[in-house]
């Protein structure tokens, strides 16, 4: 993610890390993407620093929840039933987004698993964690991640 899809646009890491995901032959690297882009469906992976991913995964947490409660009262002022009825879809949409159902974004560069969870976590929220650090282990997503790295080091050497 960068400020703009410009080739000339980020910072030198930025620009870097573009030319290793470009010189990765079997990735699909789209290049750059904007904030606002994040959630059209243009990329499955988005890569950023710690703070920026941090506070962007926060604004659309709270976006999304503002969203949701936005439109709960406005349906409930206007067609009180159509409110009732609408509940349920609103729940399963809710809970598909809800960062408590996930337990948190795994923790890239570490020799190990890690995932990150959030300082208001719950009960439900650090079950869920350990259960994905136990999917990740079980695929083999750090030797995975191993091997790609090497691939790229060896192909820009």
């Amino acid at each position: 993610m960068n400020v703009g899809g410009e080739e000339q646009k980020g910072t030198a890491d930025m620009k870097l890390a573009r030319e290793l995901l470009r010189a990765a032959e079997d990735l699909d690297f789209i290049g750059y993407i904007e904030g606002r882009a994040v959630f059209d469906g243009k990329a499955d992976v988005v890569i950023t620093d710690g703070v920026v991913g941090n506070v962007m995964l926060k604004l659309a947490e709270g976006l999304s929840e503002g969203i949701f409660r936005a439109i709960a009262r406005e349906v409930a002022t206007i067609d009180p039933d159509l409110a009732r009825r609408f509940e349920p879809v609103v729940r399963k949409i809710y809970a598909q987004h809800d960062y408590h159902e996930y337990g948190g974004a795994p923790l890239l560069g570490v020799n190990g698993i890690c995932l990150i969870s959030h300082g208001t976590s719950q009960a439900r929220t650090i079950t869920n964690a350990v259960l994905r650090a136990r999917d990740f282990g079980e695929a083999g997503v750090n030797q995975a991640i191993i091997q790609r790295l090497g691939a790229m080091e060896e192909a820009t050497a």
